[in-house]
């Protein structure tokens, strides 16, 4: 089974750590924020291919990977995108790959820990049963934080409205979306429609759309830690919060 990790964003509010290393590449406790990501995926006994996908800093990227361990037990390898976002990324990622099966997909610059298996099991468990074709791994947090988060509304399993970053969010909580998704293959039979191959964020064009459609599910998980990754602020606070593996950094709003 084919995973897909999204690494190509330039991490310029990372800089100038990212000047001459790759965002993925930035050590978090010691080891590379790639480890943490693959090593998360690989410990599924049904994944045996990662594709990296990654705009800059390519040479370095498979420099690394030719060096870890893991590259004698799994096939893990870099794709050179477009940096066209989440969504436009990902459409490249599948045409190199050359994806043809169910497939999971994760952003490079989340920190957490998820039973890979078990989210499988979820996601064919509710295609089988409601015919949802993209299950999303979610997590609470408190509402005041839900603005920095895609926002799930959810009738049972299903996703019935999805929301990236709300300007306002009135709930004491809110289901977030954690960065972890299982597609199945049916949607690459509908590629151009949910994944068109331009700019554009897999929030805007697969989440918000499946979800209106009551084809979005959603798989509510107890995250003992998810560290996001975007600014020095939250590099730094997550050197100390990943030895204890506990806590929260949310996403810093674009405008911060």
């Amino acid at each position: 089974m084919k995973a897909f990790v999204l690494a190509a964003g330039k991490g310029t509010r990372l800089r100038p750590l990212t000047y001459y290393i790759p965002k993925v590449l930035l050590p978090v406790g010691g080891k590379p924020i790639l480890d943490y990501v693959i090593d998360n995926l690989t410990s599924s006994k049904e994944i045996d291919e990662v594709f990296v996908a990654v705009s800059e800093g390519m040479e370095s990227v498979q420099n690394y990977l030719d060096h870890r361990k893991y590259q004698r037990h799994f096939n893990v390898k870099p794709i050179q995108v477009l940096s066209w976002e989440t969504g436009g990324d990902l459409r490249l990622s599948l045409e190199q790959a050359k994806a043809s099966e169910s497939f999971v997909v994760c952003n490079g610059d989340v920190l957490t820990s998820i039973n890979i298996d078990k989210f499988l099991r979820f996601h064919r468990k509710l295609t089988k049963s409601s015919g949802s074709m993209v299950t999303v791994a979610l997590f609470e947090v408190k509402g005041k934080s839900a603005k920095r988060f895609g926002v799930a509304k959810t009738s049972g399993n299903l996703i019935t409205a999805f929301k990236e970053k709300p300007e306002v969010y009135p709930n004491a909580t809110a289901l977030v979306n954690a960065g972890y998704y299982v597609f199945d293959k049916s949607i690459l039979d509908q590629v151009d429609t949910y994944l068109p191959a331009r700019v554009g964020k897999l929030e805007h064009t697969v989440l918000e759309r499946l979800a209106s459609e009551r084809k979005l599910a959603g798989n509510i998980l107890a995250l003992p830690y998810w560290i996001d990754i975007g600014t020095i602020e939250s590099y730094i606070l997550a050197q100390s919060m990943i030895l204890r593996r506990e806590g929260l950094v949310p996403p810093v709003l674009a405008y911060e």
